[in-house]
């Protein structure tokens, strides 16, 4: 089955909006990742120092794992598989060193969820469930995370690094 890889942004935003929809009526509920890690780190603290800590609510990681399953159905539908360990722009930018890469995602892995916890919310929980309610604090929150995005790309994969002026 060849499908188009391509798609509008009205449809998509509509088929997130009906998910967002669905999984409220579902489970009354608003969709999350973030919510997720936390309750994995909390899961960690109370094996690794025997501590009392929240009861682990088990609907982040469900939604997390259907991201995940979801991922993976859209590259095997689409055959859109990408089997490179350092990205092709990471290269020009930084170098092949696969250890270096791999401690970046990690700190920045590590300060995306301080931004998440301090928000009180993930891009998903943020942006999505909060802006289809009209919220404002998501509506700041993705016009910071447009502009942070902007300059962070620019910084990091600016074209003078690459020997190349644009």
């Amino acid at each position: 089955m060849k499908l188009n890889k391509q798609f509008r942004p009205y449809v998509i935003g509509s088929l997130i909006g009906a998910m967002s929809v669905v999984v409220y009526m579902v489970f009354d509920r608003l969709p999350g990742v973030s919510g997720a890690c936390l309750q994995v780190a909390n899961g960690l603290t109370m094996v690794f120092t025997h501590a009392i800590a929240k009861p682990l609510s088990w609907f982040p990681l469900g939604f997390m794992g259907a991201v995940m399953i979801g991922s993976f159905l859209s590259a095997w539908f689409f055959n859109d598989w990408q089997k490179e360990r350092v990205p092709s722009v990471w290269v020009r930018a930084f170098g092949p060193s696969f250890l270096k890469r791999s401690i970046f995602a990690f700190l920045g892995g590590i300060i995306a969820m301080i931004g998440a916890h301090i928000s009180d919310g993930c891009t998903v929980g943020k942006a999505i469930s909060l802006g289809m309610q009209l919220d404002l604090s998501a509506w700041v929150f993705v016009g910071a995370l447009f502009i942070g995005g902007m300059g962070s790309s620019f910084l990091l994969y600016r074209p003078w690094r690459w020997g190349r002026q644009s």
